[in-house]
């Protein structure tokens, strides 16, 4: 997220006084309305006892909104654009607690090895995303196309787990006295 202020900034266009100012100070307000998005997540999620479904349909919405919001940056539509990127950050961030809980849950005595892949999957994309995102905008002049590249990202998120159940991880579960009819 180090470009979001670059973002920001191109939504409001050129003749904004104080642009980046006020560009750096707009980038926490998703971030804030995630944060509040992620009470009721977490809070809905554990009233219903089911995990999956809320992060399948919460980074469904947030592909959806990465991919729309080019659309009123096109438009020159600053309120618009910024709508949909707040949107966006609720549709991925907002169940972040829910997300590392399920695959967690999933991976039963392998939580070490789950914990250690999210982190090293992480800080891969914090290192090389910035880059990916910079090279992009140098290529084409906008953020288009690297917010439609984060929008295919975070739809193989969702269909990777809308695909795993828990009878697949099951099967690929570690636990010690296990034959492979219990897995």
């Amino acid at each position: 997220m180090y470009w979001m202020p670059l973002v920001i900034g191109e939504m409001l266009g050129p003749d904004i006084p104080n642009k980046e100012i006020l560009s750096i100070a707009l980038t926490a307000v998703p971030f804030v309305c995630s944060a509040m998005v992620q009470f009721g997540t977490s809070w809905h999620s554990h009233r219903r006892n089911e995990r999956r479904l809320h992060l399948v349909a919460f980074w469904a919405f947030g592909t959806v909104c990465l991919v729309l919001m080019p659309v009123p940056m096109m438009k020159a539509s600053a309120a618009g654009a910024f709508l949909l990127l707040v949107l966006a950050v609720v549709g991925t961030f907002g169940v972040e607690g829910i997300s590392v809980s399920y695959y967690l849950a999933l991976m039963g005595g392998e939580k070490t090895l789950g914990i250690a892949i999210i982190n090293a999957l992480g800080a891969l994309g914090g290192f090389i995303g910035p880059y990916v995102i910079g090279a992009l905008n140098q290529a084409t002049g906008t953020f288009y196309s690297a917010m439609w590249l984060l929008a295919g990202c975070l739809a193989v998120a969702a269909a990777a787990a809308a695909a795993t159940t828990e009878e697949w991880a099951a099967m690929f579960s570690l636990k010690s006295g296990q034959d492979k009819e219990h897995r």
